[in-house]
């Protein structure tokens, strides 16, 4: 059995189902970690550390990784390094797993969103990056307007449109372009925002500390 060494205790992600080759495998985004277990018995697969180089006892991490064509997107550091992890194979990968990694960007709390081979990563204060999946590269970089609080919720993603929420009640609808954000309506709510937007045909759900609204035709 491959066994993980010890990491530091604080992880809040969600794992992901995925599917390599023929098994379905469970992917964790442990706080020094990403490992690959099998679904139907626990097992784990592989492991892929050097996260945490530093063993910083406090070196939690709350974003969940985005996942698409076999690369996970992982965030760590509190907003201070993302990288693309290539997943499968079996026992310690770390070395031969990591294809890219950018530093002095990131998210903290908002878990990233993937479409069409990109990236879309929003930071606490509301910088928002399109990386390329498979190479890491920038693509471009935008900056939501300013507003009270910071942004808590993941963005969420429809055709070609980004909607986020701050803490504070702003709700951005913002155009994605080929060169950054175009912010299409910016709409302020008496309410805090943590929960993520959720789209149901033609409506948008909201979930504040006070309310659940429903917004549409």
């Amino acid at each position: 059995n491959y066994v993980c060494e010890k990491e530091n205790d604080q992880a809040y992600t969600t794992p992901l189902v995925v599917t390599e080759g023929d098994r379905t495998v469970l992917i964790v985004w442990g706080a020094d970690h990403l490992t690959g277990h099998d679904a139907g018995t626990g097992q784990m697969l592989w492991s892929c550390g050097g996260f945490n180089p530093q063993n910083k006892k406090h070196w939690r991490v709350i974003a969940s990784p985005a996942f698409s064509n076999e690369i996970a997107v992982v965030p760590y550091g509190r907003e201070k390094h993302v990288a693309g992890i290539k997943i499968g194979g079996s026992g310690d990968i770390t070395e031969s797993a990591r294809i890219w990694e950018k530093s002095d960007m990131g998210t903290d709390v908002a878990t990233p969103v993937i479409k069409d081979g990109k990236v879309y990563i929003v930071s606490f204060k509301g910088n928002v990056w399109c990386l390329d999946v498979g190479t890491g590269v920038e693509l471009w970089q935008s900056k939501l307007p300013r507003g009270k609080g910071t942004i808590f919720s993941s963005p969420t993603l429809s055709q070609d449109k980004l909607y986020i929420c701050r803490e504070e009640g702003a709700v951005y609808v913002a155009q994605i372009t080929a060169t950054g954000l175009q912010v299409l309506t910016e709409t302020h709510f008496d309410e805090k925002f943590v929960a993520t937007p959720v789209l149901v045909q033609d409506k948008i759900l909201l979930r504040g500390e006070k309310y659940l609204y429903c917004i549409g035709k």
